[in-house]
């Protein structure tokens, strides 16, 4: 089999993910509820603290295989009291594709990491928006209800599946490497 099938392969993939990845922001834009709380200090905030977690991958070996750790569940986690949703998704996406230019990623694995990063945390967002935890102010009662922590919890465990997910898709289209020597 020739190269160029394999790679044809996976940008028909990364065309799959933007096409998910388009409405889904959409989709967050418009049954989010109202930005009453945006502010371009806690947007900048919350992209630096995107940014700073995207950045810095924890590289760990199990066995023949390596794995790389980011924090971007932390950062959404901090986030989450703080930034209106659809701010949230902004912030995650910039970042996403700030990291990937920093790292020097190639155009078709930038686009396919931030189409990623898009439906993974619009996923997320979906399904921690009926916890309504975006107030004026920080109500911590609110914020530590069992029912809203499960969905928090939840959300988070969604982005890393979702992440998990489309990785796992873009690598068994490229099929196994060959080991020579």
């Amino acid at each position: 089999m020739s190269r160029a099938r394999p790679r044809l392969t996976v940008a028909r993939v990364v065309g799959g993910a933007t096409a998910l990845a388009v409405p889904g922001f959409a989709a967050t834009a418009a049954f989010a509820p109202a930005d009453e709380g945006f502010s371009v200090g806690r947007f900048a905030v919350a992209l630096a603290l995107f940014v700073l977690a995207a950045t810095p991958l924890v590289a760990t070996r199990r066995g023949g295989n390596k794995r790389l750790y980011g924090w971007r569940e932390t950062a959404f986690l901090v986030c989450l009291p703080f930034v209106p949703t659809t701010s949230l998704l902004l912030a995650m996406t910039v970042s996403a594709l700030l990291a990937g230019v920093a790292r020097r990623q190639s155009a078709l694995k930038l686009v396919f990491n931030t189409a990623l990063v898009v439906v993974d945390g619009a996923v997320a967002i979906a399904i921690v928006t009926p916890t309504h935890l975006l107030r004026p102010t920080v109500n911590w009662a609110l914020l530590l209800r069992f029912p809203d922590l499960l969905l928090v919890v939840a959300a988070t465990a969604a982005m890393a599946l979702v992440s998990a997910l489309g990785t796992a898709i873009v690598v068994a289209t490229v099929g196994p490497r060959r080991c020579v020597g």
